[in-house]
């Protein structure tokens, strides 16, 4: 490795020599403040008499040789500088009238004058930006729109509203110095993977993405990585804004792992799996491609396949990403012929049902992160549709399939229309597509109140105590309607509605006038429970297996589930993705009191101060069943199984962890 300051132009006027920008890096992005920081820092060096020096950072390179003796410095680090750098003195020589200067400046730091065609260019950018910093250098038109362009534009505004002539700004340029590092791309003491890693580990603005896709390209051949980045990754790119593919990848990782991941955590948790599973590049990187596919079609729903694709339009309303990875694997296996349409679909329709029946009975979304993400891990290839079920109505606490009774009494009786996602015209539109056999769209309608929310007096004078019933079931089911004309209905009075909406095309509209002569709280609790005997047929909870046992709270629960455990017996505490075997519950607090002393035993050290803690660290002589922990610590352990799982989930708060904390129970 070398190392040393010195001043940017020495290190651009080397002769023969391409800085190049491997495909694994991502395109040029500096912001105009970026710029605006840089220009006013050299006019500053020419207001200050050239007596001040510019730092302007560091750059890393591998030192290739190329043919003929020429260089070739792949740029690890530093990129985003290198271009502003050029594209800066090029704005000077653009409007410097010196034609000396102009020659200087694009013979020494720009191009390299005796080299080949392809090889005139000193910089040679990522693909998608190399074509325009060629037209910028060469002064041909730019047609597409690049912050190469944009910023070159800026830096000649800047110098055109600036009282200092470009000469000036090309002495005040020389000043500035860098700090090189070269690597030597055959020794092995050199990763430049690791000192990439150890450059931008103090916040710089690398997203997971980047850093995942540096990590599979860098140390490869350059025909490699281009091989590899135009094959796999501009695929990838294709099908996922760049601002999501850490997202994409972070559900990738919660199939491989079968436990949610971190955001924070992607980039080191990838790592983790490529080198744990024996990963090469090609294979990781292909691997991406095929399940980027997935992701593309649930987020932007087109799943070659109608009725799958419907499927997850309403599961995209529903705002339930927490099924992603879940969807992206089933539809993964289906790829792979493991299961039909119609077979996909029948599990996506029970994903959907505990999800919709969720949402109407108003129970937190949250705490299904980790079910989805267990569920993904261990997908039966033969009768995933039975074990989904098996999972599903087994649950007990926060994580329940809601029962019939629970999900018609909340559907009746709810304010729908103020639900988030369109949760009103959701279920007003599969109804409706049960009933007829014409498919309504959802985008084309709008929900109609058929008592209005803004009563008027003839409304009040028509139905006793109107201001009461509309308070109580105004937003709910049985008051709301779709229509395609909302705005002509406004507040008329139910009779004269009836006209309209006895000629319209939507079926269950069409049905107040043939069923009701009045509006009322009556009618509309009967239209209320006629609507959710329907949507108990459309949201099913399974009944596919009839030995399922929808008591039994085998398997496993999250600190977060509200789950009664008197009586059973554990087998497991899972801290992180760490198994800790447990025969007792007793157990389950050991494991987790040694645990959590090595995590932080500062914050162990604590816990005796608390309140509900106190019985747990009483003195040894006031203990019944004592235990001495791995550091000496005595802990009393004569408490019932629910009382230590209370005991676990409050230190799992004091330490922030009750996310990644989870235990099994004996079936």
């Amino acid at each position: 490795m070398k190392a040393d300051t010195v001043k940017f132009f020495e290190f651009l006027e080397q002769k023969k020599t391409i800085f190049n920008i491997p495909v694994y890096q991502r395109n040029y992005e500096w912001s105009k403040e970026q710029c605006a920081q840089l220009f006013n820092d050299v006019q500053n060096i020419i207001e200050d008499d050239f007596n001040r020096k510019h730092f302007l950072g560091t750059i890393v390179y591998v030192d290739e040789r190329g043919p003929k003796l020429s260089k070739n410095f792949i740029i690890i680090d530093g990129q985003q500088r290198i271009t502003s750098f050029m594209l800066f003195l090029k704005a000077v020589a653009d409007l410097s009238e010196d034609e000396e200067l102009y020659n200087e400046i694009l013979d020494d730091y720009l191009l390299n004058p005796r080299s080949e065609e392809n090889d005139k260019l000193k910089l040679k950018s990522v693909e998608k930006d190399r074509i325009i910093f060629r037209q910028v250098i060469e002064n041909k038109p730019v047609s597409l729109t690049s912050k190469i362009y944009e910023n070159y534009q800026y830096f000649k505004e800047c110098l055109e509203n600036s009282p200092y002539e470009p000469k000036q700004f090309f002495d005040a340029l020389s000043v500035i110095e860098i700090v090189y590092i070269e690597l030597n791309g055959n020794d092995d003491s050199e990763n430049p993977q690791i000192i990439f890693e150890s450059i931008n580990s103090t916040g710089l603005s690398l997203t997971a993405s980047d850093l995942i896709r540096n990590f599979l390209l860098m140390g490869k051949s350059y025909d490699l990585q281009s091989q590899l980045y135009k094959d796999y990754w501009m695929s990838i790119e294709s099908r996922i804004p760049t601002s999501q593919i850490s997202t994409f990848i972070r559900f990738y990782l919660t199939i491989k792992y079968g436990n949610t991941v971190n955001e924070k955590k992607v980039y080191d948790e990838y790592k983790r799996f490529f080198i744990n599973e024996g990963y090469s590049p090609e294979k990781a990187i292909n691997e991406l491609d095929l399940y980027s596919k997935f992701y593309h079609w649930v987020v932007n729903e087109t799943i070659p396949h109608t009725p799958t694709n419907e499927i997850i339009k309403r599961i995209n309303l529903m705002k339930a990403t927490i099924a992603y990875p879940y969807i992206m694997e089933i539809l993964k296996l289906n790829a792979d012929g493991a299961y039909t349409w119609p077979e996909t679909n029948e599990i996506f329709s029970v994903v959907e049902s505990y999800l919709f029946r969720r949402l109407i009975t108003d129970k937190k979304t949250n705490v299904l992160n980790k079910l989805f993400a267990a569920l993904s891990k261990d997908i039966s290839r033969d009768s995933e549709k039975e074990r989904l079920v098996s999972e599903l109505v087994s649950k007990a606490g926060t994580q329940v399939f809601p029962r019939d009774d629970e999900f018609v009494s909340s559907l009746k009786s709810i304010d729908l229309y103020n639900r988030r996602n369109h949760l009103a015209k959701l279920t007003l539109t599969m109804i409706e597509n049960s009933l007829s056999k014409e498919t309504v769209g959802f985008d084309t309608l709008q929900i109609e109140h058929i008592m209005p929310q803004t009563l008027t007096n003839e409304w009040k004078l028509a139905v006793p105590q109107a201001a009461e019933v509309q308070l109580k079931y105004g937003n709910t089911l049985g008051n709301l309607t779709l229509t395609g004309y909302n705005s002509e209905l406004s507040n008329k009075l139910f009779e004269e509605k009836t006209h309209l909406y006895r000629n319209s095309n939507i079926k269950m509209t069409r049905e107040l006038f043939e069923k009701y002569t009045e509006w009322s709280e009556s009618t509309i609790i009967d239209r209320a429970n006629r609507l959710s005997q329907i949507a108990l047929d459309i949201w099913k909870i399974p009944t596919l297996i009839p030995d399922v046992e929808f008591t039994s709270i085998s398997g496993e629960h999250f600190l977060d589930e509200d789950v009664v455990v008197t009586g059973t017996k554990p087998t497991s505490l899972i801290i992180d993705g760490n198994e800790f075997e447990a025969e007792n519950w007793k157990q389950i607090l050991v494991q987790f009191l040694n645990f959590t002393w090595e995590f932080d035993s500062s914050t162990f050290g604590n816990l005796a101060s608390k309140e509900a803690l106190k019985r747990v660290f009483s003195s040894p002589d006031e203990q019944i069943n004592p235990y001495k922990l791995q550091n000496g610590i005595s802990i009393e352990t004569n408490f019932s199984a629910n009382s230590i799982l209370y005991i676990v989930k409050i230190i799992a708060n004091e330490y922030g962890i009750s996310d990644v904390v989870s235990y099994t129970i004996k079936g």
